[in-house]
């Protein structure tokens, strides 16, 4: 008589035994980590990576657990330096705020300054031509009569001189904003140096006789240049 637990039976035991052993061993750690590679790639860092055993996949579990530590604590290095990042750019802009304000406080101020000194040449211009021109009229008047002595004529003379130059002075006041604007320009000619330097030294004639000075100008008789009188004559006065 065979029995129905003969040799057809056992292999099959045998077979699901092994699928088992296989289902804890392999497949089931393989699981773990396919679902443990989902979380990395998902930016889940704080879920462990665990198989146990002291096989081949245990050891690769291993290394993705070593591989996540390293990563969040890279994320976090990288998380500490983007705050800190976010913070100087943050100051960065604060400060840059604050110094335009500043500038443009100063830009305000130096405005009204600029301003306030245009007004004040302006005054000063006008409240000092007033009484030149009040100087220059009787003084022209004067020199227009023919029984003037002629050391008095001299004297007037130079003081005709002084008053005009210092009146062009006064003017030359009002040229400060053209200069700042750079709309000053030169008025160029031909002009006999030694002449026009001998006719600033006369202006002093009077003061150098009064304190018994004797002025001398050495120069030659003529030499012709292309320059600007009026300036010339200003500087050297």
């Amino acid at each position: 008589r065979i029995s129905k637990s003969g040799p057809g039976v056992v292999p099959a035991a045998v077979i699901l035994v092994l699928m088992r052993i296989l289902h804890r061993r392999i497949a089931m750690p393989v699981a773990r980590l396919v679902e443990a590679t989902g979380y990395l790639s998902a930016g889940q860092l704080d879920r462990p990576i665990s198989v146990s055993g002291n096989d081949e996949l245990a050891e690769l579990a291993d290394g993705f657990e070593h591989m996540r530590v390293a990563l969040r604590e890279r994320l976090g290095d990288l998380s500490e330096a983007r705050m800190r990042l976010e913070d100087a750019n943050a100051n960065l802009e604060r400060r840059v705020d604050e110094r335009t304000q500043q500038l443009q406080q100063a830009y305000i101020q130096i405005r009204d300054l600029d301003e306030a000194k245009s007004r004040f040449f302006a005054n000063v211009s006008h409240e000092l031509r007033t009484p030149l021109a009040l100087i220059l009229g009787p003084v022209d008047s004067l020199l227009s009569a023919a029984e003037l002595p002629p050391d008095w004529r001299d004297d007037l003379e130079v003081v005709r001189r002084n008053a005009q130059t210092l009146l062009a002075y006064v003017n030359d006041l009002l040229d400060l904003t053209r200069i700042e604007a750079g709309r000053m320009g030169l008025d160029y000619s031909a002009v006999d140096l030694p002449r026009l330097i001998r006719f600033v030294a006369d202006h002093f004639l009077s003061a150098a006789s009064t304190r018994g000075v004797a002025l001398r100008l050495a120069a030659p008789e003529c030499l012709s240049a292309q320059v600007d009188a009026a300036k010339i004559a200003r500087g050297v006065f």
